[in-house]
């Protein structure tokens, strides 16, 4: 016999059962909406059934998930140890910082490299354009970067694709 709880946060579910003693039972149902939360536990015995609307591919925030930064591009500054990283503006989400995450190789750990502050009038014709300075190599291929953005309390939206210098 099972006994299971069940936990629903935004379109995640989390799952856990552990055997236990009790005897066999009715099936209790919960749905819950994206960026909804749901909790069900139930007695020993029993199983328990979850019905969760798919996710939006929006760029929109949802609940208090920022949205994925988009368009990322990196390319080798002038000074043969700088990379220039810019990103697309996410306009509708209280952003507060922008957080370039960076490795040097590809799939590798990404390590925060900077927090950029970000006000409104920075953009450069919807971009934001940042510069990667003091490393110490700049190699086709193996300077990588994500961004993310954050809003006052810190929470952070899911990283972009991860973009390696061409």
């Amino acid at each position: 016999m099972r006994h299971t709880s069940m936990v629903i946060a935004s379109s995640i579910i989390l799952v856990v059962a552990a055997a236990c003693s009790g005897s066999s039972g009715s099936t209790p149902a919960t749905t819950a909406a994206p960026g909804e939360t749901a909790v069900t536990t139930v007695a020993p015995g029993e199983t328990a059934a979850t019905t969760v609307a798919p996710a939006t591919t929006s760029t929109e925030a949802v609940g208090n998930l920022l949205p994925m930064v988009t368009g990322l591009a990196v390319e080798a500054g002038p000074g043969g140890d700088e990379v220039t990283v810019s990103w697309d503006v996410i306009s509708d989400a209280d952003i507060d910082d922008y957080l370039v995450w960076y490795s040097d190789e590809p799939g590798g750990k990404k390590r925060l490299a900077i927090v950029y502050s970000y006000d409104p009038g920075d953009d450069v014709d919807g971009r934001l354009i940042t510069v990667h300075s003091g490393l110490d190599f700049v190699q086709s291929g193996k300077n990588c970067y994500e961004v993310s953005a954050k809003d006052a309390d810190w929470n952070e939206g899911e990283r972009s694709p991860e973009v390696c210098l061409p």
